[in-house]
């Protein structure tokens, strides 16, 4: 050992030592990555690209898919572990993912025979060798059922936001719309409309469309079956916001909207339940 490798004591020096761990570490590393990929939370698994597209797995990590002895993965069609009604949908997207040889994302759910739903969150990453052939699919799967329930509770609180149904009097209430109204908010609109209206003993409702940018047969059948709804509760229905424009397009779906009292303005609604309590 030259005088410059050592102290004089013979210790190694600072540089020697550092050599030392890093060849420690990269001896070590295939265990450590092993190591580290088994402890981590998601479910990871390899699948091979064989010619019959079954996708039979050839690695998984530990912790993950744990519910599962590897015997019982190995070698096996990721189909015989997912549930029946995903294979379509998931033979889809990993054929897909071959195809593009692209990383991709996708959620996906499943709804269990006491009726819960599971929501995961699916990541395909292609493995392509030297001749360019997509060989290998690493899948990497989470469970974001915490994830999705919380966004389903905020899209809940924000529908009913979106349709505050407000008290004028004892026995009038009134429902402002405002923006667009798809399928989801019509049968929200219809739920919160006959709960208020049960809730507060309602006998008349103003249903004001003036925040409404497009009235189409949609919002016109939405607001027919809105009315129809209400009347069996006992209560009567007057549509305000009728400007020309919709009333054009009122007419040229040849609805029958009579039934609504239909108005110009909130305020000559008002003044029409006004003229009917008086």
């Amino acid at each position: 050992m030259s005088i410059e490798s050592t102290t004089s004591s013979g210790a190694l020096l600072p540089h020697q030592l550092s050599n030392k761990r890093t060849g420690r570490a990269l001896g070590n590393e295939a265990t450590v990555f092993r190591m580290m990929v088994d402890h981590l939370s998601m479910n990871i698994a390899m699948l091979e690209v064989d010619e019959e597209k079954t996708f039979p797995i050839v690695a998984v990590n530990g912790v993950g898919l744990a519910q599962y002895p590897t015997q019982e993965l190995l070698g096996h069609s990721l189909f015989e572990i997912i549930p029946k009604p995903l294979h379509a949908q998931l033979k889809e997207r990993l054929l897909h993912c071959c195809t593009t040889r692209e990383q991709t994302k996708y959620e996906l759910s499943n709804t269990l025979s006491n009726g819960q739903i599971l929501w995961f969150e699916q990541a395909l990453n292609p493995i392509i060798d030297e001749t360019g052939a997509v060989t290998h699919l690493v899948t990497i799967v989470s469970n974001i059922t915490d994830r999705k329930q919380q966004e389903l509770r905020l899209q809940e609180a924000l529908n009913e936001l979106s349709t505050p149904l407000l008290s004028i009097s004892d026995t009038t209430v009134v429902l402002p719309l405002i923006g667009s109204i798809d399928s989801q908010r019509i049968q929200q609109l219809i739920s919160s409309l006959l709960e208020g209206v049960a809730k507060r003993r309602a006998e008349q409702v103003i249903i004001d469309i003036t925040g409404v940018p497009i009235v189409d047969t949609q919002v016109a059948n939405a607001l027919i079956q809105a009315t129809q709804a209400v009347r069996l509760l006992g209560a009567r229905v007057v549509l305000s916001g009728i400007r020309p424009e919709v009333a054009q397009t009122l007419v040229g779906l040849g609805l029958d909207f009579s039934m609504l009292s239909p108005q110009a303005t909130l305020q000559s609604a008002i003044a029409l339940i006004l003229q009917r309590e008086a």
